[in-house]
């Protein structure tokens, strides 16, 4: 069941980025983040504010970008980031078009009361499975 969105972050979450140093700009449906991950490298995450419960967990969404483009996602490598899945420690892959823009993205599915360091650990995941995406369908390329 899908909880009241949020206008604008949870402050749940906002205190857990505050407690940790880490820079967010907040937005409507939560936070958004930007990570450094190597030379030339940055990764743009979101977390959510809007929350869902299933039975008595409470459920928040982190994710990233991997891919947007006018492209859609060739079958062969849905196929294989599907397959990929099965190996991530947490989240998964998920394709979606809006219009005529297609994304990829990879995303992590937490406790919404979550500690401020296992958040950390979780934005780090997500940023770095969705950079990856990126280096190879954006061939290398930094755009999200």
């Amino acid at each position: 069941m899908v909880n009241q969105a949020y206008e604008g972050p949870d402050r749940r979450v906002t205190d857990a980025l505050e407690s940790l140093g880490l820079e967010y700009e907040p937005e409507e449906m939560g936070c958004r983040l930007e990570f450094v991950l190597g030379p030339g490298r940055t990764q743009l995450v979101f977390i959510d504010s809007q929350t869902t419960t299933v039975g008595a967990l409470e459920l928040r969404k982190i994710w990233s970008c991997g891919y947007m483009g006018a492209a859609s996602i060739p079958e062969a490598v849905c196929a294989e980031l599907l397959d990929s899945n099965r190996h991530s420690p947490l989240g998964c892959w998920a394709t979606f078009a809006d219009g005529d823009e297609h994304f990829l993205v990879f995303e992590a599915r937490i406790p919404a009361q979550l500690d401020a360091k296992s958040i950390k650990a979780v934005l780090v995941l997500v940023a770095e499975y969705a950079d990856q995406a990126e280096q190879l369908l954006g061939r290398g390329g930094d755009r999200l």
